[in-house]
């Protein structure tokens, strides 16, 4: 893919990036799509029953890992193991996280993408083209420093569903190679070594594939995300990250992170700035070259959508 990702926003978004100095990553939990981020159960069943069978997993287990991943992805709270083996239990403290995205596109001008930005019959939106090689450096030198906040290293969207299985079975296979010798260690039983490692690896897969699986019905928008992953109380110690709030497009008051860099940095990460179809292109352009000269910017180039719309 190309270094450069597209931002598409309305046009109150775009000024508050470009006045305000700062890029907001949205909690995922209050993404417009809220049927989103459950289409992960349906490869990760697929996986786990394919895993099963491999390993003969008894169904007794089955059962209690298909009520913990459903479980596990709803409310991200453990749930009481089974008892296999009549052995004593182990506990395993699983972390909670947030996750604040920043989407994005791989198309710098797509129909379907702005679309999404039409108002009165009118199309009023916009797409700020940014540098991802620039922004990951960014964001890892930012987060670097503090414990419990990382970007997790998936962006690209996997639209393919028999692609998605093959990602998390061969997860849940690492997990039972890798892990197994480890916890043998503590002699419990077999049963139980099966459960916890699918556990851990289940919580795992839905954490960190949740976001980035998507129906295939959605391949045209070409997604990327750029994703951060938060511990709970782990904001208050970086200065270059602030919990905000806006009211979404539903009236649900809407948390996100707003991730603050100075202007240099936005003069590296800002590349182009391209106009929705529609808009008077002349004026828009007069605007923004206002706006950028305003507010310190240089050298990001204004473009307009190549797009011809049919009445």
């Amino acid at each position: 893919m190309s270094d450069i990702i597209y931002h598409y926003t309305s046009p109150e978004g775009i000024l508050g990036i470009l006045k305000g100095k700062t890029l907001r990553f949205t909690d995922c939990q209050y993404l417009n799509d809220k049927s989103e981020a459950l289409y992960i159960r349906k490869p990760i069943e697929r996986a786990l029953e394919m895993i099963c069978e491999k390993y003969g997993i008894s169904t007794e287990q089955r059962e209690f890992l298909n009520l913990y991943m459903k479980l596990g992805y709803e409310s991200s709270h453990q749930i009481d193991k089974p008892d296999f083996g009549n052995i004593n239990s182990i506990n395993q403290k699983m972390e909670i996280y947030r996750y604040y995205v920043l989407c994005a596109s791989e198309h710098e001008d797509a129909s379907n993408m702005w679309s999404y930005f039409v108002k009165n019959g009118v199309y009023q939106g916009y797409n700020l083209g940014i540098d991802l090689s620039m922004l990951k450096k960014k964001i890892g030198e930012i987060c670097k420093p503090y414990r419990g906040i990382s970007v997790l290293p998936d962006n690209c969207i996997e639209y393919e569903f028999n692609k998605q299985v093959d990602i998390i079975f061969n997860k849940l296979g690492e997990a039972m190679v890798g892990e197994s010798r480890l916890l043998a260690k503590r002699r419990p039983n077999k049963d139980l070594i099966i459960y916890l490692i699918l556990r851990r690896a289940l919580f795992n897969a839905l954490e960190n594939y949740k976001l980035f699986f998507k129906n295939p019905a959605f391949e045209n928008e070409k997604e990327y995300r750029v994703v951060l992953k938060v511990r709970n109380g782990s904001i208050e110690e970086n200065d270059n990250l602030k919990l905000n709030f806006r009211v979404g497009a539903s009236g649900i008051i809407t948390p996100f992170l707003e991730f603050s860099f100075d202007l240099n940095d936005k003069q590296e990460l800002f590349k182009q700035i391209t106009l929705a179809p529609m808009i008077e292109t002349e004026l828009a352009k007069e605007s923004f070259n206002m706006l950028l000269a305003s507010n310190g910017y240089k050298n990001i180039e204004i473009k307009e959508s190549s797009i011809n719309l049919r009445f």
